[in-house]
């Protein structure tokens, strides 16, 4: 029929698994389509297989600017304190996205009683494996006070009040394959901190950051890393603030508005 396809591949890996054969994947789509990613690494990934990427093409993942209400609102809504530091994990929740390790940092970390550690989320796919390590996680931070959760599915409308509650994002993710984060993006159009784990997951936004790059990104599995980035953003919140501004850039240029616009530029380009 004539039909172009073009496929956004959102996570570009190269070990196979029950439910897709990569290379296949690959070579298929680019018979007769073209493939999108959302960054260089995700290129690799294809040409891991010896494939030409001459229709491979990056486009970054979209941020989003919510609209996001006040602080003392949005602690209000959730039941938290209006004067705790507050870190927040938001998402689905799998062994990969590695909230042992910042639970057993938070553990360790000096006590304050005003720094608080929110984990919004429910189990990933619902598996009864996320269940169980759920169940695992809170026993891990039994005796913490000041580890609070909401563990249940986050609802898109809910998302800005969590956003808006929250002092620092952290994503400890441990998934060393090349992909985007969407809470990621959405934590940057919230002008949120984050402190990330050191890996592909996040590195698009290294070059952004220069001299920030030690304060927001933490070796993956590093308790002490982790102990003491957090420790960091508590001890001078003006840093917290730098760092948001630092990302703004990235944030802006990665504006859905924006995405989309290369996104049609590419359309029209392969028209012609």
């Amino acid at each position: 029929m004539g039909i172009k396809i073009f496929v956004t591949v959102h996570t570009a890996d190269t070990r196979d698994n029950r439910k897709i054969n990569w290379k296949n994947f690959y070579s298929t789509v680019l018979e007769d389509g073209e493939i999108i990613v959302h960054n260089s690494m995700s290129v690799k990934s294809i040409e891991h297989f010896n494939l030409h990427t001459q229709k491979v093409h990056v486009i970054a993942h979209g941020t989003e600017f919510l609209t996001l209400p006040s602080k003392e609102l949005a602690r209000n809504q959730l039941h938290l304190k209006q004067d705790d530091f507050i870190f927040i994990i938001l998402g689905f929740i799998h062994a990969l996205k590695n909230h042992h390790t910042v639970i057993s940092a938070f553990n360790l970390m000096k006590k304050k009683r005003r720094v608080k550690l929110l984990i919004a989320g429910s189990a990933g796919g619902n598996h009864f494996y996320n269940k169980l390590y759920i169940q695992g996680l809170k026993l891990l931070s039994l005796f913490n006070r000041n580890i609070i959760w909401h563990n249940r599915f986050v609802k898109d409308e809910d998302l800005p009040i969590y956003l808006a509650a929250s002092d620092v994002l952290l994503l400890p993710y441990w998934q060393n394959y090349p992909s985007a984060s969407g809470i990621f993006h959405l934590g940057l159009g919230a002008r949120l901190p984050v402190i990330c784990s050191d890996s592909v997951k996040f590195s698009e936004v290294k070059p952004y950051l220069k001299e920030w790059k030690t304060d927001v990104f933490v070796p993956v599995l590093s308790t002490r890393k982790w102990i003491k980035a957090m420790s960091r953003y508590i001890e001078n919140p003006d840093a917290g603030q730098k760092i948001s501004i630092a990302l703004n850039d990235y944030a802006m240029e990665t504006s859905w508005e924006n995405i989309a616009k290369q996104h049609l530029a590419l359309y029209k380009k392969d028209l012609k």
